[in-house]
């Protein structure tokens, strides 16, 4: 897929930033340099009336790790169709480190990771991990994330980090997190930050107050769990006025199966019981939702896992 950097004067209208963009052709993705382009930007994303009232102007995600939250970014990217495939897009917004990993397409601005231009708020979707102690999101921003199940969010980041070393493959993460690998999942558990271990709880409370984290969770515009995700964007689709399309299989994760002993278990719903209660209690606090998993059901599905 061409990328290509467009070159637009700083004063300039929708009408014309559009016809500019359209000069390039169908299926270009025009990177968007954050530094210089900034009128643009507010011209752009000035347009944006989001929701059946048009009462936001962005969305934000709060994109815990390991959540299926990448099904819920092609959802967005899929919204225009000048790209085959949103998986291009998202390999585009990660390679435009030069535009802030900024992308334009379409009609629609999509901001990934970059704190500073996030907290600007000029954008149509965007996306970090940073927990809600660390960007300050501007008022009128639609707000969401996806929880799942703590030990199936967690064997899954280990399960990766295993693919990552086997593989060969140089993720930017394996410098800091290959290391917590070890040689078990004893070693894992054992070296894993609390704040990567408790990362439903960390993004939305510093201190990890399940309380503080429940409140804040309860008030995002939209929170939904991994576990019921065409429920949770459908509901998410009837609050912003959008049709979402189905983008099928997203991020699949690795294959390797993992047969851990009980006692290792043990530990694992030890480390976790904090996450387990406060996704107990958004549960009750979403009828919609369906029940998480008790401990015994987790117990007979690792031999799936």
């Amino acid at each position: 897929m061409p990328k290509i950097r467009v070159s637009l004067p700083l004063e300039i209208s929708l009408e014309e930033l559009l016809a500019q963009r359209q000069h390039f052709g169908k299926g270009a993705i025009s990177s968007i340099n954050f530094s210089y382009d900034q009128l643009v930007l507010h011209t752009l994303s000035e347009s944006y009336s989001i929701g059946p009232q048009g009462q936001y102007k962005r969305i934000y995600h709060y994109h815990i790790r390991k959540t299926a939250g990448r099904f819920v970014h092609y959802s967005f990217f899929n919204l225009d169709k000048d790209f085959e495939n949103p998986g291009d897009l998202y390999r585009a917004l990660s390679e435009a480190s030069n535009a802030g990993h900024g992308l334009l397409n379409g009609t629609k601005l999509f901001l990934g990771w970059n704190v500073q231009a996030l907290e600007r708020g000029l954008y149509y979707y965007g996306f970090s991990h940073e927990p809600m102690h660390k960007i300050k999101i501007p008022p009128a921003t639609f707000t969401l994330t996806v929880l799942r199940d703590p030990v199936e969010r967690f064997l899954s980041h280990y399960k990766m980090l295993i693919q990552f070393k086997e593989e060969n493959i140089d993720h930017p993460c394996m410098q800091t997190e290959g290391p917590w690998l070890g040689n078990s999942i004893y070693d894992f558990i054992e070296r894993i930050p609390k704040e990567h271990a408790l990362n439903q709880i960390y993004m939305f409370s510093e201190n990890f107050s399940v309380d503080e984290a429940y409140r804040n969770i309860t008030g995002l515009s939209h929170y939904m769990f991994q576990s019921d995700l065409q429920t949770g964007m459908k509901q998410l689709g009837q609050k912003l006025g959008i049709n979402f399309e189905d983008v099928g299989l997203v991020g699949a994760g690795s294959k390797k199966k993992l047969h851990l002993p009980d006692d290792a278990l043990q530990k694992l719903h030890k480390l976790l019981e904090p996450e387990y209660e406060l996704l107990e209690r958004l549960r009750n606090n979403s009828t919609e939702h369906r029940s998480y998993l008790t401990c015994t059901d987790q117990q007979e599905k690792m031999q799936l896992l």
